[in-house]
């Protein structure tokens, strides 16, 4: 030992790995006395959240001369959605949703029956990799009510509430906050974990529905 001490041989790496043992450290510990043995390990104590951004767009409907569209866009006033659609009689529109690179995103279908008096509007939704969905305006209970079909999707919402909650099974999906005109705009947020090419149509689709009592096309 005193050799090694002053400096004239090495311990073999059997022998270092003995004096590691007996001094309870590590090789690296005994072979350089300046090694931090906690240098580079994260800092104790839970670990951040993380962070949970929500998607918040503006949806507003667009009356052309020989369309119909609806536009989706940021704060900037960016359009990041566009969904078009002849004109055409008896409220038949068949819209195209495309995102701001021009892929196309989807497509609804509107379709509007007359009852006893009442329009029942429905809006067939389809997106590649999603089943059918479907959003319809009814009456219930003497009132007009919104449902919503397909995919594990539900929504709240009636004629006399600006606020259109929409959940996937138990969780949040998205929210409209229908105050105000469809020709102004409504306020629609999006859970993070919501696939989006489903979300924003969905939320078009309610909104075509939302837009025809508050008032829209």
């Amino acid at each position: 030992v005193s050799n090694w001490e002053c400096g004239q041989g090495a311990p073999t790496i059997d022998k270092a790995m003995e004096l590691a043992h007996a001094y309870h450290m590590s090789l690296d510990e005994l072979v350089d006395p300046d090694f931090d043995a906690d240098a580079g390990q994260p800092p104790e104590g839970p670990a951040p959240e993380p962070a949970s951004p929500v998607a918040s767009l503006s949806l507003k409907l667009v009356d052309d001369a020989d369309s119909v569209r609806i536009l989706a866009s940021d704060k900037a006033g960016a359009i990041a959605y566009e969904a078009r659609a002849a004109k055409s009689p008896l409220g038949q529109r068949d819209f195209a949703v495309r995102d701001e690179s021009g892929r196309r995103v989807g497509s609804l279908a509107r379709r509007t029956t007359t009852f006893m008096g009442f329009d029942m509007t429905r809006v067939a939704i389809k997106v590649s990799g999603f089943d059918k969905v479907e959003v319809v305006r009814d009456m219930e209970q003497f009132a007009i009510a919104y449902r919503l079909d397909g995919e594990g999707l539900s929504l709240t919402s009636r004629s006399d509430t600006t606020t259109c909650d929409i959940r996937r099974g138990e969780s949040p999906f998205a929210s409209i906050d229908a105050a105000g005109t469809a020709r102004d705009g409504f306020a629609a947020t999006f859970a993070s974990d919501a696939p989006m090419d489903l979300a924003i149509c969905v939320a078009m689709a309610v909104t075509l529905l939302l837009a025809i009592d508050r008032p829209g096309l």
